[in-house]
């Protein structure tokens, strides 16, 4: 029983981790656009 828990949670991981890689790929840098540029600031 311990195993297939273990098989379902590692399932699980990985479909989340592939979730996560598709939500990277359509957004490429979420962190650097959601700090404003210095640019885009100055120019303001």
């Amino acid at each position: 029983a311990f195993r297939i828990s273990a098989k379902n949670i590692a399932a699980q991981c990985s479909i989340q981790a592939a979730k996560l890689q598709e939500e990277m790929a359509a957004e490429p840098a979420p962190e650097e656009a959601d700090k404003p540029a210095p640019e885009s600031t100055t120019q303001n």
